[in-house]
């Protein structure tokens, strides 16, 4: 079963977000072999970012905490909370799969 790992970002830090965000995508890129899906969750204007989604495809939990461990926005202190959770498709891609 895959994880989703939510993260939000820690108030004021937009400035670390700004200068790790190129890391963050190279880190991403490196890591296509697991992602299903990432994305930045974002306030209601639609451009502030307040943290990020990644859904995982992984079967151990250890597997997706070492991902998120592993992210230049982590690693850079941007993130002020992380939750690991072990997801079950009900539907994905527009299509149900239970």
């Amino acid at each position: 079963m895959p994880y989703l790992v939510g993260v939000r970002d820690r108030p004021g830090c937009e400035q670390i977000r700004k200068t790790f965000e190129g890391k963050h995508l190279d880190y991403l890129d490196s890591r296509v072999d697991v992602l299903l899906g990432a994305g930045a969750l974002l306030s209601d204007d639609g451009r502030t970012p307040q943290g990020g989604l990644f859904l995982l495809d992984v079967d151990d939990r250890s597997v997706a905490e070492q991902f998120i461990a592993q992210d230049p926005f982590l690693t850079a202190g941007l993130f002020e909370i992380v939750q690991v959770t072990r997801w079950r498709k009900g539907y994905f891609a527009k299509e149900r799969l239970v």
